[in-house]
């Protein structure tokens, strides 16, 4: 007779084969959604070509940006005359580029493949970028920056758009490696600028400053080949080389698993339901209130150029706001790593807020009470510097929240990013004028109180999306696209 011992099974043997697979907090950041062999290694082709032609494209955009603080310091507003308040001028028509282009190119998304559409703009901004080396007056200059502003302002949103449709567990690691870069991008113009002026200063007749337009118009040029050759669409229409039809087929699985579309389909319902549900409000609230709080870091140049050892040398005026941005990456870096791990958005946007309002309060203690201690005012402007990663973790939410519909999607990300950068350009005019730089009459209050606002509406937003997962508030758009 068989013995008992022989015919029993061990407990592991009992158990289900195929039992769903759980990710580690590891693998949520990798974006593995299973053990699978071949599941793992699409999602490290997916960083090789996306994630890096992301990380790439907003190096050299930001590099673009981050050029007139940094050629300002270095000769552009001594050889263009610039006087009173024309420095925040040339933010202003930037952005007022940035503000015309953010929607309508949304809407173009929609009907151009990403993989010409990106590198299409990063073409035109490149050209742009160049000529400005040539600029012989403040209105020109102006001019300028409003085409590169324009151009550029298709870039961020479709970005995001197209993490969206390739990442799931680890999207907010993955936007915030695309700030880490953008990040770079504005140390790596600091030490560029610092370069140019000590060996290229008057090279062919021009200054240091005009060479650093040149160059970073040139650098945009490989990454142009880049995108056309390796950016992927959408799971749904790839044309990619490096993926296979089984590749896409699992990219689409995955996406329908996270509930999230990737085809887009706009029609004139789309826009109703998009204006008649609450994520287009809320996160153009707190977007208007991030960049016009954050927009006051901005400003650590001209507060350094107020220090009396710091003002005459052009060489550290470029590179002590490159240790901001380096502290900013830690931080971001973290919180996003953190943030994927525990699959929480609420608390670590929050602690961003939380960092800024400190940062802001120290400087507004500073003013006060007179007190120009400088090691305290460095804190402050650090401090306030790490809030800068608060977008990343923002976007990557807002792309979660509405990944029921790419075309919601698209638009509310157009959206958000047309109206704050539309309060950018207007608001800080009144509250950071260039002529009251570094100590402003009611800048740091107003920065402060807006950090505080922003922490307010990210609970909101919380607590909002919660009331309708659990079906006490009725969603007031529809959850489909409508052609």
């Amino acid at each position: 007779m068989p013995s008992a011992k022989g015919n029993s099974c061990s407990y592991s043997e009992q158990k289900p084969i195929d039992e769903p697979y759980k990710p580690s907090r590891w693998d949520r950041i990798c974006n593995f959604d299973s053990n699978d062999r071949e599941d793992k290694i699409l999602a490290l082709k997916i960083d090789l070509f996306v994630l890096t032609y992301v990380c790439l494209s907003c190096f050299i955009k930001n590099l673009d940006q981050t050029n007139v603080r940094n050629a300002y310091v270095s000769g552009l507003g001594t050889d263009l005359k610039f006087n009173g308040t024309q420095y925040n001028y040339v933010s202003t028509w930037w952005l007022i580029g940035y503000i015309v282009g953010s929607l309508p190119w949304q809407i173009v998304l929609c009907y151009v493949r990403p993989s010409l559409l990106l590198p299409g703009l990063e073409l035109a901004w490149s050209i742009v970028t160049i000529a400005t080396c040539k600029v012989k007056s403040v209105h020109a200059f102006y001019g300028l920056r409003f085409l590169i502003g324009f151009f550029e302002a298709g870039s961020y949103p479709a970005i995001i758009t197209l993490l969206g449709n390739w990442y799931t567990s680890s999207l907010g690691f993955k936007v915030t490696l695309m700030q880490v870069a953008a990040s770079l991008a504005q140390m790596f113009s600091g030490y560029l600028q610092a370069a140019l002026l000590a060996n290229m200063n008057n090279k062919s007749g021009l200054a240091a400053w005009r060479w650093l337009f040149i160059f970073d118009g040139i650098v945009t040029i490989p990454v142009v080949i880049y995108g056309l050759l390796v950016i992927p669409d959408t799971p749904d229409n790839s044309r990619a080389f490096w993926l296979s039809p089984t590749d896409k087929e699992k990219c689409r699985e995955r996406m329908k698993l996270a509930n999230r579309t990737c085809s887009v389909k706009l029609g004139r319902h789309t826009f109703k339901n998009v204006f008649s549900s609450w994520p287009v409000y809320l996160f153009t609230a707190v977007f208007v209130f991030h960049e016009i709080s954050i927009n006051l870091a901005t400003y650590l140049n001209l507060w350094l150029k107020s220090i009396p050892k710091y003002k005459e040398d052009v060489r550290l005026l470029n590179i002590i706001p490159t240790a901001a941005y380096a502290l900013h990456i830690v931080v971001m870096t973290a919180f996003s790593v953190s943030s994927d791990m525990t699959g929480k958005r609420l608390p670590f946007a929050v602690a961003y807020a939380s960092l800024g309002s400190i940062g802001s309060l120290i400087l507004v203690i500073c003013q006060k009470n007179e007190m120009h201690n400088t090691n305290a005012q460095f804190a402050g402007w650090f401090i306030l510097s790490t809030e800068m990663g608060f977008i990343s973790l923002v976007s990557a939410w807002l792309s979660e929240i509405t990944g029921y519909s790419a075309g919601h999607r698209t638009l509310v990300l157009g959206v958000t990013q047309a109206v704050g950068y539309a309060a950018q350009a207007s608001v800080p005019l009144l509250i950071y004028p260039a002529n009251e730089a570094p100590y402003y009459r009611i800048g740091y209050q107003c920065a402060l109180g807006f950090f505080i606002a922003e922490a307010a509406l990210c609970y909101t937003i919380w607590a909002t999306y919660a009331l309708e997962k659990k079906g006490k508030i009725r969603f007031m758009g529809i959850k489909e696209d409508v052609s």
